[in-house]
């Protein structure tokens, strides 16, 4: 679930800016002319401040195919992070510009980013990339195969810096080597073959090696800069030169620090202006002039000219700020279904909408049990199937589901999603769905069954529950028979075991004058020794009305979840059960 504003204009804008300069897209021949730029660059090159867009640009810029249409340039970009380290949120903005990136459709194609070209030899121990002609850092500087080499031959090496050499870039314990072509094209060479670098290039990991501009970062390192070193980690006020380096170039994808300098060259479409440091309450970014994509119509990516993000004490007061129409787009930290019914209600005042999205998650919430616990009983329990399945069909998903995220979602395994190509009905729902036959038969249930009717056994699903025994045919049940209708089985499977005649049921008649036939107050679905499993969902033979247990669970029912359901109309509201307190 994510805010989006609806105010004339930013809606447009933010559609084409995500589209565009964000997720990327087709890559299509750029036109070599008739580039276009913003009005706030335009104005600087008018001045002389700038060059002109078609020299800031790359000789073939990454040409992005926008979803809709291309965008309008100018506004910003509001929304909000959480506490002091909610980097992450900067990262998922504008932090992603790797050599080579995944299509915007996910499909698992590879395309052309900062490279504009990438192949392997046929062991797949050696990658050449060529760069893009003409590309250049945000401070105007070009960017060559020495940025490249710089990351990987000074810096993933050094022990001060990297403790233990980033994962991505090692193979059979050994660290890959960079070997220089020319100033466009490089080579990643490993001890063994690396059949899957590309694609951890293309990783949230694999942006570091185009992190570094050399001609910037290098001056805070010894072997570069050792004359001036010692008078710069004075200013800095820290106490080694690797201290500094990681406060001014943020080594880490993940870093805080890497939001903390203005001076620090960028290939990202927006600069950081105000960082992201020690009690800041505003962070802002704004266009990089030298960023190297356009649109299919030659404007100059991105078209959103400046980020403000707020920095928040927790997610209320960023729910908040979404509800008063502050955020412009947003989905971390607000996107949980117990929002939906505040962001629906203040949807009209605060002039934005809800646009829903394809979770990346295959599940919300697994049990994992340690199958090489220390401990020989919990070994032994642990490492029993038949233990592990009872412990999935005894899981109750729907109430969890319903209780806790407002029956928003469904029962699902530890398989791939249905929008997944690797997706499988058995794995998604094997040991969830339960049948009746599965569970065994109570004692005293077993001996009333001999003489009596019972309810019908047939296949129910693990989680068929308390939702569906407060839906509106909860009570449809036949007068004649005394049972529910088997069209309309609203019981969990233990209760579907419930025998009108397993225990003798108290009844009661209520006054004359209104006129009711009796209807039965217990009936038990378990062992006579279990007085908490009370079974308000069969009647007694020969009962009519509506049960009283089942008119208290309709009172009792939550009025936050009552407003859900008038707002979203989607759906029945959860209610809880109507077990004996």
């Amino acid at each position: 679930m994510t805010i989006e504003i609806k105010r004339a204009g930013r809606r447009a804008l933010l559609a084409a800016c995500l589209a565009g300069a964000l997720t990327g897209g087709a890559a299509q021949l750029a036109l070599a002319a008739d580039y276009h730029e913003a009005p706030i660059l335009a104005d600087l090159v008018k001045a002389g401040k700038l060059p002109a867009v078609s020299e800031r640009l790359p000789e073939h810029p990454r040409v992005i195919t926008p979803v809709e249409q291309p965008g309008e340039y100018g506004g910003t970009w509001r929304s909000g992070m959480v506490g002091g380290s909610d980097r992450n949120w900067l990262f998922r903005m504008a932090g992603y510009e790797p050599l080579i990136a995944w299509d915007r459709d996910w499909t698992g194609t590879l395309v052309p980013n900062l490279a504009e070209e990438y192949s392997g030899n046929a062991d797949a121990t050696e990658f050449t990339f060529k760069l893009r002609k003409g590309l250049k850092w945000s401070d105007g500087q070009p960017f060559t195969s020495d940025d490249i080499g710089f990351f990987v031959t000074d810096l993933a090496t050094n022990k001060d810096l990297f403790p233990s050499p980033p994962d991505w870039l090692v193979v059979g314990d050994k660290v890959g080597t960079f070997e220089k072509v020319d100033d466009l094209t490089f080579k990643i060479k490993f001890s063994q073959p690396y059949g899957l670098f590309p694609q951890r290039l293309a990783s949230v990991y694999g942006v570091q090696i185009d992190m570094m501009a050399k001609h910037y970062c290098s001056q805070f390192m010894p072997a570069y800069n050792k004359d001036k070193l010692d008078g710069l980690i004075a200013a800095a006020g820290v106490k080694s030169w690797s201290e500094l380096f990681i406060k001014r170039c943020g080594l880490d994808t993940e870093a805080n620090e890497r939001w903390q300098n203005p001076d620090r060259p960028v290939m990202e479409p927006w600069v950081i202006k105000q960082p992201y440091s020690n009690g800041a309450t505003i962070v802002t970014l704004e266009r990089n002039p030298y960023y190297h994509k356009v649109d299919t119509a030659g404007n100059q990516l991105p078209y959103i000219d400046k980020l403000q993000v707020s920095v928040n004490a927790d997610d209320q007061t960023l729910v908040l700020k979404a509800v008063n129409g502050e955020i412009d787009y947003q989905d971390r930290h607000i996107n949980k279904n117990s929002n939906r019914a505040v962001f629906l209600d203040s949807a009209k005042t605060g002039d934005y909408r809800l646009v829903d999205e394809k979770n990346a998650d295959m599940n919300t919430a697994i049990i994992a049990l340690n199958l090489n616990s220390k401990d020989p009983v919990k070994h032994e329990v642990f490492n029993n199937k038949d233990f592990r399945i009872g412990l999935s069909y005894a899981i109750d998903r729907k109430a969890i589901i319903d209780s806790v995220y407002l029956g928003q979602g469904e029962p699902w395994q530890g398989g791939p999603r249905k929008e997944s190509p690797y997706y499988n009905e058995t794995l998604y729902s094997v040991y969830c769905l339960a049948s009746v036959s599965t569970r065994p038969t109570p004692r005293r249930t077993r001996r009333a069954s001999a003489s009596g009717p019972t309810a019908s056994a047939s296949p129910s699903p693990c989680w068929s529950s308390r939702r569906s025994a407060t839906s509106s045919t909860r009570h449809s049940w036949s007068a004649s028979t005394g049972r529910r209708s088997a069209s309309t089985p609203r019981c969990r499977p233990w209760t579907a075991r419930c025998s009108t005649t397993a225990r003798t049921t108290t009844t009661r008649t209520p006054p004359s004058s209104r006129g009711r036939a009796a209807w039965p107050t217990r009936c038990s679905s378990r062992p006579s020794t279990s007085r908490s499993g009370t079974n308000r969902c069969s009647p007694s033979p020969g009962a009519t009305g509506t049960p009283r247990a089942a008119s208290r669970a309709r009172s009792r029912r939550p009025r936050s979840r009552s407003r859900w359901t008038s707002t979203a109309s989607s759906r029945a509201s959860p209610t809880p059960t109507s077990r004996r307190r």
